[in-house]
């Protein structure tokens, strides 16, 4: 699931180059499109003795691209899993807002300062020494414009113990 992800990130990357970005967005359950998408990623994180523990709520509907989402998902899970130290969980949590809901991921590692957690979605910025060396910085720069173009934001926090990646999307209202 790793490498796929990162074959994604690669495709999002030259659709944007080439402006084939579509956006065209479809309403689902994102409880069940998330229980699709977390297993695809247990072996990997296996491997490195890692585990994704997720607090997700059930029946919560979103308006977005079914391929970004699951892109968008892939590069913070892709990120968790190269910078997380070893023999740690990865959290995946669903919030559910009055207007809004965030998704949030949360991993164990190599903290990111202060000053870098805006820096971090900027365009061919790499902050890290750690983790993957292949990387070029761009794949949360991607991930902010998929969620952009979702009506959503991204932010990084990060305290003494982890880095935390909430993502907060308007919720989908009937018509």
């Amino acid at each position: 699931a790793i490498l796929e992800s990162l074959r994604n990130l690669s495709s999002t990357a030259s659709d944007l180059v080439s402006e084939n970005f579509q956006g065209i967005s479809t309403r689902f359950n994102i409880y069940k499109a998330l229980n699709k998408e977390l297993p695809k990623y247990t072996s990997s994180f296996a491997s490195r003795n890692m585990k994704i523990k997720d607090y997700i709520l059930d029946d919560l509907y979103v308006e977005w691209n079914r391929t970004d989402f699951s892109r968008v998902l892939g590069n913070l899970l892709t990120n968790a899993f190269y910078y997380s130290d070893k023999d740690t969980e990865v959290t995946v949590q669903l919030i559910n807002g009055s207007e809004t809901y965030s998704l949030v991921v949360i991993n164990h590692g190599e903290l990111i300062n202060d000053e870098n957690l805006e820096r971090i979605f900027e365009k061919n910025v790499r902050i890290s020494e750690e983790g993957d060396d292949t990387g070029n910085g761009i794949g949360l720069y991607i991930t902010k414009l998929l969620v952009q173009e979702a009506g959503g934001t991204i932010k990084a926090t990060s305290s003494q113990e982890f880095n935390r990646f909430e993502i907060t999307l308007p919720k989908w209202i009937e018509d």
